[in-house]
C-alpha cells in the first residue's frame, strides 16, 4: 500500500488520504507518505465515519486563508488528518450517523 501511495504521489504530486479504519490514515503528498494514527475508541457503529472524516478535513480547509492551500507542508496536512481521524473515530462510538453527528463539534480537535 505504501509503495503504491508513493507511486501515486510521485506521478500526480497530489495530496491524498487513504483511510485505514482503526489503523488511521495513510497520508501522501508528492513522494512523502505517512501513516497518521487514529484514536482508540469502543466502536458501536461505523456508519458515517468517512463522512465525518471528510467533513472535518473540509472544515479545517475552510479556515485557511485564501491561496495558502498549495503551500501547506506535510506536517500541517498530518495535523489536519489527525483531527479528521478523531472525527471519524468518535462517530463510531454512537449508534447511527445522525446520533453521532449531534455530538460532534470543533472541540473534537482538542
Amino acid at each position: 500500500l505504501e509503495s503504491a501511495a508513493r507511486e501515486l504521489g510521485a506521478r500526480t504530486g497530489a495530496v491524498f488520504a487513504i483511510t485505514l479504519g482503526k489503523e488511521g490514515t495513510l497520508l501522501g503528498k508528492a513522494s512523502d507518505t505517512r501513516i497518521i494514527p487514529s484514536i482508540p475508541i469502543q466502536p458501536v457503529d461505523t456508519t458515517g465515519a468517512g463522512d465525518a472524516f471528510v467533513g472535518a478535513m473540509l472544515y479545517q480547509l475552510s479556515l485557511l486563508e485564501k491561496g495558502t492551500l498549495r503551500s501547506l507542508g506535510m506536517d500541517q496536512w498530518a495535523h489536519m488528518t489527525a483531527n479528521a481521524n478523531k472525527a471519524g473515530a468518535r462517530t463510531c462510538a454512537y449508534l447511527g450517523a445522525m446520533e453521532a453527528f449531534r455530538h460532534l463539534n470543533n472541540q473534537i480537535f482538542d
